[in-house]
């Protein structure tokens, strides 16, 4: 028994039904008269196929985001702020010893950097969206950010859209 196969034509894009067993066939499209193989898309791939690049659909061709720097330094910012603040909370306890002190020290720089990376998130922001104005945002950050409509105003700088 014969089945139907449908492909499109490499050059015009017209539609072609086929027999199943012409599958891998070159013949002449009926639209453009331009050679063109015939390919069942619903004909299982053999083992280990790996089609070329031209024969890939768009979304496979792009290769997959890798993290930027900005977004690694971003990670390990906030890890090692975490990390500080959980072992001063660890640290310290109700008696007076030097672990309580050191443990007092780590979750003091612990907030400090969880802190600084929050007043700071416009400019990172802007360094991850690639603005062109990243240096402009983080000196309206530097020195209104403390307002909260200037940190407002510089985190929405950071997210708009260039044309």
């Amino acid at each position: 028994m014969t089945t139907e196969a449908k492909c499109s034509c490499q050059h015009c894009g017209g539609h072609i039904e086929f027999p199943s067993e012409m599958d891998g066939e070159a013949i002449n499209c009926p639209h453009c008269t331009s050679p063109t193989v015939l390919k069942d898309p619903t004909a299982p791939l053999p083992k280990g196929f790996v089609p070329r690049m031209d024969e890939m659909p768009e979304s496979w061709k792009t290769a997959p985001k890798k993290r930027s720097l900005n977004t690694q330094i971003f990670l390990w910012y906030f890890g090692v702020s975490v990390v500080f603040a959980f072992f001063g909370y660890i640290m310290a306890d109700t008696r007076p010893s030097i672990l309580a002190a050191i443990g007092g020290g780590f979750g003091t720089a612990g907030l400090l950097l969880f802190a600084g990376l929050i007043y700071f998130a416009p400019t990172i922001v802007a360094n991850q969206n690639r603005k062109r104005n990243a240096n402009a945002i983080f000196i309206l950050n530097f020195f209104l950010g403390w307002t909260l409509i200037g940190w407002v105003v510089a985190l929405v700088w950071a997210n708009t859209i260039e044309k």
